[in-house]
């Protein structure tokens, strides 16, 4: 049997009875903007989760929840994260 993982945002579809195609007219009513059938599949389906946060805000303003609901924050790994930097102090020694 093969087991498939469901995204948060295909659960909250499903539990919706909505569609993807009635995901797009959601953000299109509630946005203005239109986003491409495959886009829409491939973050439904967590083929792509390299998606921009505005994105990822219109979708969940459309669905009427935050976007915590629908990103998959376990997939994010922590090669992703940016390190902070912090300048040398003026006249600080590297220490070799």
């Amino acid at each position: 049997m093969i087991e498939q993982n469901i995204t948060k945002l295909q659960k909250i579809l499903l539990d919706r009875g909505m569609t993807q195609a009635d995901l797009m007219r959601a953000i299109t009513k509630k946005t203005g903007f239109q986003v491409g059938r495959d886009r829409i599949s491939r973050i439904v389906n967590g083929n792509l989760k390299n998606y921009t946060l505005e994105t990822a805000v219109m979708i969940a303003e459309s669905l009427g929840v935050g976007v915590d609901a629908i990103v998959e924050l376990k997939e994010i790994k922590k090669s992703n994260f940016v390190q902070p930097h912090y300048p040398k102090k003026m006249g600080a020694v590297d220490e070799d």
